[in-house]
């Protein structure tokens, strides 16, 4: 059975506003994406905002996922920082202001 939006939301991510099965977590320095794929396929990747013309974003993992408890052990084996809330607003694809609000 594929993991269901309630389940990756019980696990600490956000749903994204503008994005159907994209869903957003972040720590002091990155920002996680987690797309759910067709055929039981997750993706996860972290990235920062551009500094010095420089883009960091990086694969985590990309694969199968079949149940919540393979979701986990992914989630774990990513090594995600403290999570913090945040505010976000996106004005452009390079443009994406972030402010901290508080830790959680």
């Amino acid at each position: 059975m594929p993991i269901t939006k309630e389940q990756v939301e019980a696990e600490g991510w956000k749903a994204s506003q503008h994005f159907d099965r994209v869903f957003m977590r972040y720590d002091k320095e990155w920002c996680y994406g987690l797309w759910l794929l067709e055929n039981n396929q997750i993706y996860i990747s972290k990235s920062k905002p551009p500094k010095g013309g420089k883009n960091y974003n990086h694969t985590l993992y990309e694969g199968e996922c079949k149940s919540i408890d393979k979701f986990r052990e992914v989630c774990k084996s990513c090594n995600f920082g403290k999570s913090v809330d945040v505010n976000i607003r996106f004005v452009s694809s390079e443009n994406l202001y972030i402010t901290k609000q508080s830790n959680s």
